[in-house]
């Protein structure tokens, strides 16, 4: 159709151009007097009603013979109709309030609706905060909100819970996190386990324990099948009264009604408020997951009592602190300084059984008048074969040869453990840097190193210069070590010869000295094996000293479960 339409119903639709020229038409039929027969009018009809259109023939002859001005104004082409909106995606809300998308993605959970567990910033909740406030029962709520974080992989609930706690106590962690800061983040928590494999399984309570007391906190952990009610509601009242020691609990999801398994997360309050026994508030790590949280003391109680498949024995918690210096009269006491220790043992609870047992093996060589100075020469060869086990928190420095063990598991090999020692070593004994805490503790190192260096009667002078002593700054830290192995108790105790024990323990007394900095490095690498052997010691079965070559037997997935801190999601 070559022509303006002039529909009688829709002028409305006609775009500015066409309303102008429909407008001109008008004049001119107007101006003519003319019928509109005579112009060429044309009907249609629609299924909408009658349409009117001027022919272009007529009009411009019309407009020639009246001499008023005329321009044709085309149709425009009508647009193709917009495409329809795609449908609303598909969403599926479970029992529990999961949100589920097609795309297989979660947000969060909606707490079960229970009596026992209240939501933190629900009414009720706030109440039940009040009320907590009034008791006293918040101290350690404070540290814990200023640090309060998400765990960054979905299994890693216990790293994620711990470093929440080690910064809220204020431990220094003796390395850097973005210069010129020190400060913890979950990914420097690799001593008990490589976070290969946390990031799968998540860890166990005793391997909590074990990065705890690595990382310089004091940690009395307690499984459910040795511990009442009434001593459970103790120990939640003192930690919750104070701000120096804070609760980490270890306990089953499905036992207070939600999704997964195992999970990890700190107490940040208890409230006496109803007539339940009491609530204690869950800080959640797992924030894109469940919120905040208040459950009933006696609920989470037994929560703590279902077995962990794992070790096969029961969930329970760890009472975590800085570690006492001057245990004070009268409940008193004096903690330790705000800070971390410098050296790092370079293993995992994978690595450690065969290494320790290899050189447990080394001292059934001796007889029963053997002194320091052989059982020295055996250890130093021993390390300069399989590796030494302590380094600083920094790089590599001159790594040990590499003894691969087809047995070792957690992506070590045994003869590495991490490196030997390695260093930020030369900087950080550099006086002119704040390591650990002050230039005095760095200054105070930096003598030591020296006086031990300069005297030829010294245990370092003792020890064999090997590959992985090839550096003063490594030998001194093979001296370390040594001193730390020769005050632990377990290694002592493989020591046939009581005459080497006596000296030993003197050689220990005479190095450190007044050095209270090297003390509190030697107390720092020996608390370390210390918690590596108690970890293997408690989870029978998983990795006690009986795994041959390095081996752990406890390595094994949960059969294909999406896990949350080796948990299902």
């Amino acid at each position: 159709m070559n022509g303006l339409l002039i529909p009688d119903l829709t002028y409305v639709l006609m775009t500015p151009a066409q309303k102008l020229g429909f407008a001109r038409s008008k004049t001119l039929l107007k101006a003519l007097s003319l019928p509109r027969t005579a112009l060429g009018f044309q009907n249609t009809s629609t299924g909408q009603g009658r349409i009117q259109y001027l022919t272009t023939a007529a009009l411009q002859e019309s407009s020639s013979s009246s001499g008023l001005p005329f321009t044709l104004y085309p149709l425009s082409k009508a647009s193709p109709p917009p495409p329809p909106p795609p449908p609303p995606q598909k969403i599926e809300l479970s029992q529990t309030g999961l949100q589920r998308r097609m795309d297989g993605s979660f947000y969060m959970r909606v707490l079960p609706s229970s009596a026992s567990l209240i939501p933190y910033d629900s009414p009720e909740g706030k109440k039940i905060f009040k009320q907590a406030l009034d008791d006293g029962g918040l101290e350690a709520f404070f540290p814990l909100s200023q640090q309060f974080l998400t765990q960054e992989e979905p299994a890693y609930c216990g790293i994620g819970t711990l470093c929440m706690i080690l910064n809220a106590l204020k431990i220094d962690p003796a390395r850097t996190w973005r210069k010129p800061w020190r400060w913890f983040t979950q990914d420097m928590l690799d001593c008990c386990r490589p976070l290969e494999y946390v990031r799968t399984n998540g860890i166990t309570l005793s391997e909590f324990t074990c990065l705890a007391e690595c990382n310089g906190l004091e940690a009395n952990t307690k499984y459910a099948d040795k511990i009442s009610l009434e001593d459970f509601r103790q120990d939640v009242v003192n930690s919750t009264n104070s701000s120096s020691q804070i609760m980490a609990v270890s306990y089953s999801r499905a036992a207070l009604g939600q999704t997964g398994s195992g999970h990890f997360s700190p107490v940040g309050g208890y409230s006496s408020y109803g007539t339940s026994g009491g609530y204690i508030l869950i800080l959640d790590v797992a924030r894109f997951k469940y919120p905040s949280y208040w459950v009933s003391l006696e609920m989470l109680y037994e929560s703590l009592r279902p077995v962990d498949p794992i070790t096969k024995q029961p969930r329970g918690y760890s009472l975590l602190r800085r570690p006492i210096v001057n245990p004070g009269e009268n409940g008193g006491s004096t903690y330790g300084a705000e800070g971390g220790i410098l050296l790092k043992l370079g293993f995992t609870k994978a690595t450690w059984p065969g290494w320790w047992e290899g050189l447990v093996g080394e001292m059934g060589r001796f007889g029963e008048e053997v002194g320091i100075e052989e059982v020295t020469a055996v250890v130093g060869k021993y390390i300069s074969r399989r590796g030494g086990p302590v380094g600083t928190r920094g790089e590599v420095l001159n790594p040990p040869k590499v003894v691969k063990d087809s047995a070792a598991k957690d992506g070590d090999m045994d003869g590495n453990m991490g490196a030997a020692l390695t260093t930020a070593a030369a900087a950080a004994y550099d006086p002119s840097l704040t390591l650990p805490s002050s230039q005095a503790y760095s200054a105070a190192l930096t003598s030591f190193l020296t006086r031990m260096s300069t005297n030829l009667d010294s245990l370092y002078h003792q020890i064999p210069l090997t590959s992985a002593t090839t550096t003063p700054t490594n030998h001194a830290l093979t001296t370390i070590l040594f001193l730390a192995l020769y005050s632990f108790p377990p290694f002592l105790a493989r020591v046939p010869s009581a005459r080497a024990v006596r000296e030993m323990e003197r050689a220990v007394e005479q190095e450190i000295g007044e050095c209270e900095e090297v003390r509190r490095e030697v107390v720092g690498v020996r608390r370390a094996m210390a918690s590596l052997e108690q970890c293997c010691r408690e989870e029978v079965g998983v990795c006690a000293r009986g795994c041959e070559g390095g081996e752990c037997k406890g390595l094994r997935t949960r059969g294909g479960e999406k896990s949350e801190g080796g948990m299902v999601v």
